[in-house]
């Protein structure tokens, strides 16, 4: 694996409709640190839209709600192949399929992962269990 060569990094959603709408918090504070942030995601009526935000969009097919493992292998081909070209420092996941197929590829490009489970709020089993674990396990 290649090193990253600038500052970059990849946020990969299921549509650019996500990003516009509910990211725009995320990207400006990575841009006033000094990143270029790249979205990767399956082109939409929104896709052209994150340029105005800063961003470089990257298509990315994905069929968003398909449960095909064949269609699942070449997405991570797709992850694997966009990854290895951009050389990000990081990847963040929002979504299943970015999580889980995304993630596995920055992993073997040696590209750092941040994953996401956005939209469990406060309230959810996962927030109330982890929430009952002694603080040095929970950071």
């Amino acid at each position: 694996m290649m090193p990253a060569v600038r500052n970059t990094v990849v946020i990969s959603i299921n549509t650019s409709w996500n990003v516009v709408n509910f990211r725009k918090g995320l990207i400006e504070a990575l841009r006033s640190h000094g990143y270029d942030v790249v979205i990767m995601a399956p082109r939409d009526e929104y896709s052209s839209l994150t340029a105005a935000m800063g961003c470089r969009y990257v298509e990315l097919e994905m069929d968003n709600s398909g449960t095909s493992p064949l269609r699942d292998m070449v997405l991570l081909w797709r992850y694997w192949r966009l990854l290895r070209r951009e050389r990000p420092l990081a990847f963040v996941g929002f979504t299943i399929k970015p999580n889980v197929f995304g993630s596995i590829a920055a992993n073997l490009n040696g590209i750092a992962v941040i994953t996401t489970f956005p939209g469990w709020g406060r309230h959810s089993s996962v927030v109330v269990c982890c929430s009952e674990l002694p603080r040095p396990c929970i950071g």
